[in-house]
């Protein structure tokens, strides 16, 4: 029997790792217009998380950018600095979005309330993520990055006498 989708509660506002699954371009009515023939391209960006809601699935993030970078107010130069450190007018020039589908990103997540005055999630830092965590200055167990050995405890005793 099929069942009924229901629109996901909003992303909740916090650190999360998350992952670009698509970008799509969608003509839609310019903000604020009455004309509905007064047209933009907006890009929409989504993203999952690898926090899940109460039915066992990943949280979504979509963010709606214009297609333009450069502008410091744009939504499109806001994004793409967050998530290309270092990001340049000729790299967003040359930047095929389906060669960043999949990859993770460190972002932290606040609400705000829009123009409609919907609640809605806005990335407010993010940065590439490799999955790997630091290494801990107080674990034991030593990694490829880490110069601390690890303590072998034995019960051998050398100035103890026989």
């Amino acid at each position: 029997m099929p069942q009924v989708e229901t629109e996901q509660e909003l992303i909740p506002a916090g650190e999360h790792i998350l992952t670009l699954r698509s970008v799509d371009e969608k003509e839609m009515s310019k903000f604020g217009s009455k004309n509905e023939n007064d047209t933009t391209t907006r890009w929409i960006w989504k993203f999952t998380s690898q926090m899940r809601d109460d039915d066992d699935k990943p949280y979504t993030l979509v963010i709606y950018t214009n297609t333009r970078y450069g502008n410091s107010n744009a939504s499109l130069t806001h994004l793409l600095d967050l998530l290309i450190p270092n990001c340049t007018k000729e790299i967003a020039r040359s930047l095929n979005t389906d060669d960043i589908l999949g990859n993770k990103y460190k972002a932290r997540i606040k609400h705000v309330t829009g123009d409609t005055g919907k609640m809605r999630a806005e990335i407010i830092t993010a940065a590439p993520y490799s999955g790997k965590k630091r290494p801990d200055p107080d674990d034991d167990e030593p990694t490829p990055t880490s110069k601390k050995a690890p303590v072998k405890k034995d019960d051998y005793d050398p100035f103890e006498e026989d």
